[in-house]
C-alpha cells in the first residue's frame, strides 16, 4: 500500500467512528426521553445523518430492545411515513 491509500482508510475509519459516535449519542438521548422525535429531526439534520439511517440504525442496535424503546422506535417509524 502506498502513502495516499493509507491515508484515505485513516480518512474512512474516521469517518465512520464519528457516525457511530453520532448515532449512540443520538439514541441514548432518544432513549432516556432527553429528546424528543423533533429532537430527533434536529440532532439528525444537525449531523447530517438521514433520519432513515437512524431509524435502521436503532432497528439493529443491540441497547434498544426494550419494549418501551421499541414503542417510541414505532412512533418516530409513524411520524416519518
Amino acid at each position: 500500500m502506498n502513502r495516499e491509500a493509507i491515508l484515505k482508510q485513516v480518512d474512512m475509519f474516521n469517518f465512520r467512528m464519528k457516525l457511530e459516535t453520532e448515532l449512540d449519542l443520538i439514541g441514548t438521548l432518544f432513549q432516556n426521553d432527553w429528546i424528543d422525535n423533533d429532537g430527533i429531526r434536529g440532532a439528525c439534520d444537525y449531523a447530517s445523518i438521514e433520519i432513515n439511517d437512524f431509524i435502521q440504525y436503532l432497528q439493529k442496535a443491540d441497547w434498544f430492545k426494550d419494549k418501551k424503546d421499541l414503542k417510541k422506535l414505532l412512533y418516530l417509524i409513524e411520524q416519518e411515513m
